[in-house]
């Protein structure tokens, strides 16, 4: 972080947010939170959730009910997207990110989650004997405890990737670096107007304020995103 956070001898920070950068903040995540790792592993769960709450919605519901598939999904919703927010909207408090809205989604992913534990520990218990398990009532019994469990725990899982793999500040930072090069095009832009426009002194000074505005947003976007980086500093220390 030295060489794109320096310390100014008025104590302020002196930040240069560029491609090498975004590579830092990239390298800072381990193979067990990089996107390579996360998507597959965000498919291998979801399949063996989805697979799981299949056998059961087949075995004790009609094959042509549309509420098998309605259960399928709500399951699915519950236990892999509820999760996966649930886990990002806790890194975004880490950083003391996020909006209002951010809080709503959170409460609402929340009662989905615990919703979903309840109505599947429920649904398992009250099928055990039309849910084509086996005749042995042991094995029964014991491959519903497991179908409770399971996505139980795909659904922490899920939680430890929306929190760790999808960095909410890496994003933010993508985003206002392409700003930030957009609005670098459109200053070279009116840099060459003026040069066109130099002894026109009315057009000249209209560029000029529009330049001044442009460079007081691009301040103001950088004096955010200092303060978003000393939160990103510290909790990489």
């Amino acid at each position: 972080m030295a060489d794109i956070i320096d310390i100014k001898s008025n104590g302020t920070l002196k930040i240069s947010v560029t491609s090498k950068f975004l590579n830092n903040v990239r390298k800072a995540h381990t193979w067990y939170t990089s996107q390579t790792f996360a998507t597959p592993m965000l498919a291998l769960l979801a399949a063996m959730d989805i697979g799981g709450f299949y056998q059961v919605a087949q075995s004790t519901i009609g094959s042509k009910s549309i509420i098998r598939w309605l259960i399928i999904a709500s399951f699915a919703v519950a236990f892999e997207i509820a999760p996966l927010y649930i886990g990002y909207a806790i890194c975004l408090k880490s950083y003391n990110l996020g909006k209002p809205i951010h809080n709503t989604i959170l409460v609402l992913s929340t009662i989905s989650f615990v919703l979903g534990i309840i109505a599947n520990i429920l649904y398992r218990v009250l099928t055990i004997e039309s849910a084509n398990l086996g005749n042995n009532p042991k094995v029964r019994v014991a491959i519903t405890i497991i179908m409770i469990v399971l996505p139980f725990i795909t659904s922490l899982m899920n939680l430890v990737i929306g929190c760790l793999s999808f960095d909410p500040l890496f994003f933010d930072i993508a985003k206002l670096t392409k700003k930030r090069q957009k609005l670098e095009l459109y200053k070279r832009q009116l840099e060459g107007r003026l040069h066109e426009l130099a002894d026109d002194d009315s057009l000249s000074k209209l560029l000029e304020d529009s330049e001044k505005n442009s460079y007081i947003k691009v301040k103001n976007e950088i004096l955010i995103l200092r303060s978003r980086l000393r939160i990103y500093a510290l909790f990489y220390k």
